[in-house]
């Protein structure tokens, strides 16, 4: 192979000593440095010889223990820039120390330069820190970390819609109550019936012999009771309604629908940094009923930045409750699939080691292991 022959021929930058002084002397024009006019002309001198001998690092001393070559001759300006760097580093590692996000306005106009109004990078920079700062730790890891997700989830409105129809049967004799209904919880359905009828509990009697279909949709007491009991006690005669198939999708309780964003920071061996999950329920107007399953997520997995937040959002709708499975299983649908689902190529499990739990708590190291890294 032949030799490679770098090509050159660009002007050389170095000044001569003529344009050197020009340009030094040059800083001092205000007639205010005119009576030092000789003193300046022997700085400039000296800031010549200092510049045609190339010395730019004039003070140095040996660079002693930590360094490659003890004996090397380090520039002293540059000793306090290192132990910075250093004090830096140290404070970047220590994962007991609080997590940071660098912000750098790399502009230099500034209203107190053209064009006399602060700069748009540092308008970004004030805009980036005043919502980090509000965001919390959580936030702050989430950007911090190498590995991401961010993603919104939705569940459907689910109902229970058993195959046996919502009944219920309601007759008075002697200012005392009996109600035909099946029923998961009687005894809740005899004190919250007396709680609407505004009469004693001990002057109802609930009687479900056989519960059928229930899944949750019998599990409590709903409007349709109360007014077949005050439908009843007004004709003084038993009254019963059989609701109609459709009827019984808005007559009975339903596993409300739920949006979701859930979002995950892990580093590069798995370990998570940060979790957040924001839900929004539906439930009906007058009702406060929500399931807040983020109470259920954020404590799965052991992880020292976390956030959570649900908001309930009132609709046109019967009021919803819970449904068989446990009342958070919609909010553990977009953690399944934050699991099964990572973007690109990678698919994450959960691994659980031995002795792999938080001290002073049962909940486990939470560990995502994607198949490509």
């Amino acid at each position: 192979m032949s030799d490679i022959v770098p090509r050159k021929g660009m002007p050389d930058p170095k000044l001569g000593k003529k344009k050197f002084q020009e340009r030094f002397l040059g800083q001092y024009q205000d007639p205010v440095f005119q009576p030092l006019s000789a003193e300046l002309k022997k700085i400039a001198a000296a800031a010549w010889d200092a510049y045609d001998n190339g010395r730019k690092s004039p003070v140095t001393r040996k660079a002693g223990a930590g360094f490659a070559d003890p004996d090397y001759d380090l520039a002293v300006d540059w000793i306090p820039a290192r132990e910075a760097v250093a004090e830096a580093q140290k404070r970047h590692d220590d994962s007991k120390g609080p997590l940071r996000i660098l912000l750098i306005n790399a502009s230099s106009g500034s209203e107190h330069t053209c064009p006399g109004e602060m700069s748009k990078s540092y308008r970004l920079v004030e805009i980036a820190k005043r919502i980090f700062s509000a965001a919390g730790k959580d936030e702050v890891a989430f950007q911090n970390a190498p590995v991401q997700i961010d993603a919104y989830y939705s569940t459907p409105t689910q109902h229970h819609n058993p195959l046996e129809l919502f009944t219920t049967t309601c007759a008075w004799a002697d200012g005392k109550l009996t109600v035909w209904e099946s029923s998961q919880f009687v005894y809740g359905m005899k004190n919250g019936l007396a709680a609407q009828l505004g009469i004693e509990a001990d002057k109802i009697q609930v009687v479900s012999p056989y519960i059928g279909g229930a899944f949750g949709s019998r599990g409590s007491i709903t409007q349709r009771t109360a007014i077949i009991a005050i439908a009843a006690q007004k004709l003084n005669r038993p009254v019963k309604l059989v609701a109609t198939r459709a009827q019984g999708f808005s007559i009975a309780t339903y596993r409300a629908e739920t949006r979701q964003h859930l979002k995950l920071a892990a580093v590069r061996n798995g370990k998570l940094q940060s979790l957040s999950h924001e839900g929004w329920e539906l439930t009906s107007r007058p009702d406060n009923y929500m399931v807040a399953g983020t109470a259920a997520t954020t404590r799965l997995y052991g992880c020292q930045n976390v956030a959570s937040k649900v908001s309930i959002v009132h609709a046109d709708r019967n009021t919803p409750g819970f449904m068989r499975a446990p009342a958070e299983l919609p909010y553990l649908f977009g953690w399944r699939a934050q699991w099964t689902n990572w973007p690109s190529r990678s698919t994450w499990t959960r691994s659980n080691c031995v002795g792999s739990t938080i001290p002073g708590t049962s909940r486990s190291r939470a560990y995502l292991i994607p198949a490509d890294l």
